[in-house]
């Protein structure tokens, strides 16, 4: 992505899933304790949703270091990942085909590229590459780069696939940031403890885009930037296994 910070590469390998993998298992494993080091003794943290999931991963262009995850997960069995925590709400009828929707998780941010070390939001307040104290010259953090990466490739993958829709299960901080983004969140179900009070909502993707590309300067700056994504096996050789 020429001029951007940051590169969203979409992983279509065994090898660059790995990498997708080992940058969960920095984050959830070693970062913030969320899931137990033990169960994932090969230094990467997967479950069972990943054979029906789309993996993402974000690296520094200049350095060539793996920063970020994201991944897309279609409904197994006609369900998605987050049935199985929540109750939804009746999906409109136009939805009823699964087929058409999929569920985004596992958005993660190594500790090195999160705004403030403290901030286990994953995600919240990336701007830029460094920890640390803010300077006047970091971009608003209204406006997460990585964040809007992920953003916009999801909004290419789906059109190509034909999704229409996309469900979260966010804390109100994080649901706050999205919609901050104009991206059209609707609630679909009750507040769950799940790491925290998180509420499942429902995106319409070509909606959400319209309206960020017309009412954010930010995301459309960030399109004359590159390509939304580019796939891992199209990358060069320099693309080597590095983090933070």
């Amino acid at each position: 992505m020429s001029g951007a910070k940051f590169q969203t590469v979409l992983c279509d390998t065994d090898e660059s899933c790995s990498i997708h993998y080992q940058i969960r298992y920095q984050v959830y494993c070693r970062e913030t304790g969320f899931e137990d080091p033990e169960e994932f003794a090969d230094g990467k943290e997967t479950d069972s949703h990943d054979r029906h999931s789309v993996h993402f991963a974000a690296r520094d262009p200049r350095s060539g270091s793996w920063i970020a995850a994201m991944r897309l997960v279609f409904a197994a069995n006609g369900r998605l990942p987050l049935e199985a925590a929540c109750s939804l709400e009746p999906v409109p009828e136009k939805l009823s085909e699964r087929r058409s929707l999929v569920e985004l998780s596992r958005l993660c941010v190594l500790e090195s590229h999160r705004r403030h070390n403290r901030d286990r939001s994953l995600g919240l307040k990336v701007i830029d590459g460094n920890s640390g104290a803010v300077t006047k010259n970091m971009p608003d953090p209204r406006y997460p780069e990585i964040m809007l990466g992920f953003i916009r490739a999801t909004f290419a993958w789906s059109r190509k696939h034909n999704v229409s829709h996309c469900y979260f299960l966010v804390n109100n901080a994080l649901a706050r940031t999205l919609k901050r983004l104009n991206i059209m969140l609707t609630p679909v179900g009750d507040a769950i403890e799940h790491r925290g009070m998180r509420t499942p909502y429902v995106v319409d993707l070509r909606e959400s885009e319209r309206r960020m590309k017309q009412k954010l300067a930010v995301f459309r700056e960030l399109e004359r930037k590159g390509e939304p994504y580019v796939i891992y096996s199209e990358l060069s050789k320099n693309a080597e296994l590095k983090f933070g």
